[in-house]
């Protein structure tokens, strides 16, 4: 994947490229930024930039090297990812194959998978050899915040003692998960998330999709092109309206959010529950959209779900007072707490008791 096949990260771009222009290219990079932004899309690009054949700043994606980078299939290129400690090498290839077809989308089968310690040691002895053709080695690190402590403190060894001729890209969502001593050997790329509009013109120019469709998903998107790619497999009207009576029991007495909250545990799909709240997100900005732009005809093309602009007004009408920091802040940090596997029941129970508190309704409504 050549760098302008990386959807929007400007800023990004221009450090990488910069950087290659002058031939100072760091050891270490930390790509740091939300999941599905690009940011194992940019170290393939980097990986091509660095290896290809041609001359020039950036790799030109259609010599012999950048061909083999793409497909993951370069001698001197690793890919880590999070796995289980025993991965046999036919279910390996298909995870590596996955990055090669759509890197904003690599296959993740695993719930709570590691880097285990052997995968950094594997890279140590790599490392030790010479480059196989002869234009550096590049070792990329995807969610780096996957390591175990063994595993981080043996790579920390590489960097303090980087290889000749080795670049590592290390790419996380979670820096504070890092060590702070790798962070220091790394030079720092803040990714950030796409706009809708970045995520609405990919999703028309790459996969086809129909304007409105990709308007629709890219507002869901959350800024995240891998989460509106997992979009086009699912039926959204539905999960929209199961989103929105998720709301409606937020809204009524406890007791039903207990019954709620213990019906989507025992579900046992933390990621369903996730996708709920995305959509309820959605939800939120769109109302704030209404109210804040009330008498304004440009509000409609500002919303997420445009297409129910009819429901939006009744929801924003219903209530006297809606805290949308309030809400939105405890969507987030639901969905944050997800993330920590904390206990989903109690995480939804106090997650609805926020909303309910955040939604103050009209009487006689």
């Amino acid at each position: 994947m050549a760098f302008d096949l990386v959807i929007g990260q400007e800023g990004p771009k221009r450090v990488l490229e910069r950087a290659l222009q002058r031939g100072r290219l760091a050891h270490a990079y930390l790509f740091l930024g939300p999941d599905g932004v690009g940011k194992e899309a940019m170290a393939l690009a980097l990986a091509q930039a660095i290896l290809c054949h041609t001359p020039g700043a950036w790799g030109c994606g259609t010599c012999p090297n950048c061909r083999k980078v793409a497909t993951l299939n370069h001698v001197d290129v690793r890919f880590v990812f999070p796995a289980p400690p025993k991965l046999d090498v036919d279910r390996e290839r298909e995870i590596l194959d996955s990055v090669a077809r759509e890197p904003y989308a690599r296959l993740r089968p695993w719930a709570n998978p590691v880097i285990p310690i052997e995968r950094i040691r594997a890279l140590r002895y790599d490392s030790s050899m010479k480059s196989f053709e002869g234009r550096g080695r590049v070792v990329i690190i995807a969610e780096a915040e996957a390591m175990r402590a063994e595993a981080a403190n043996a790579l920390l060894k590489l960097l303090e003692e980087p290889p000749p001729a080795t670049t590592f890209i290390l790419t996380t969502t979670m820096v504070q998960a890092l060590l702070p001593t790798i962070v220091s050997r790394c030079q720092l790329v803040r990714f950030s998330l796409l706009t809708p509009q970045q995520i609405q013109a990919a999703l028309v120019e790459r996969r086809q999709v129909p304007v409105e469709q990709a308007r629709l998903i890219a507002g869901m998107a959350c800024g995240s092109y891998r989460k509106a790619i997992e979009w086009l497999d699912q039926d959204l009207n539905r999960r929209r309206d199961e989103a929105i009576e998720l709301l409606r029991v937020a809204i009524r007495a406890d007791h039903d959010h207990v019954l709620q909250a213990e019906q989507l545990r025992q579900l046992g799909d933390k990621a369903l529950v996730k996708e709920y709240l995305r959509v309820l997100l959605g939800v939120f900005h769109d109302a704030l959209v209404l109210t804040t732009l009330e008498q304004d005809p440009q509000a409609a093309g500002l919303l997420v779900n445009f297409d129910r602009l009819d429901w939006l007004k009744k929801f924003v009408g219903a209530f006297e007072h809606i805290d949308f920091d309030a809400a939105t802040g405890a969507i987030e940090e639901a969905m944050a707490r997800i993330d920590r596997n904390l206990e989903l029941s109690l995480v939804l129970i106090v997650l609805f008791q926020h909303l309910r508190s955040a939604l103050r309704r009209k009487r006689n409504v």
